[in-house]
């Protein structure tokens, strides 16, 4: 179970990433659809909630594992309600892993 919790914790830049992109994707298909397009959002809102659930799965797990302070937790999934937050988020992992190595 602990292998499996590890390599979970190694993708968090990937899902990290994604769930950047799919944010990014979300609000121009909501922006598009408010202009009077096509209504494209059902699809990447789906995808998106997916991705955000998990992105904040790995944050617990990494606080959990790491002992992070709430307010470093917190910060970061915040972040990811921010347009580009998720990116920085990704970021500020990779900074304090690489502090504590």
């Amino acid at each position: 179970m602990r292998d499996l919790l590890d390599a979970a914790l190694a993708r968090f830049p990937v899902i990290a990433r994604t769930e950047g992109v799919s944010y990014l994707v979300l609000m121009a298909a909501t922006i598009l659809h408010r202009a009077g397009g096509a209504d494209l959002v059902a699809v990447p809102g789906f995808v998106h909630g997916v991705l955000f659930l998990v992105f904040a799965a790995l944050v617990v797990a990494l606080h959990l594992r790491h002992r992070w302070g709430l307010v470093l937790t917190v910060s970061l999934l915040a972040a990811s309600f921010i347009p580009f937050g998720a990116f920085w988020a990704e970021r500020r992992v990779a900074t304090e892993l690489d502090g504590r190595s």
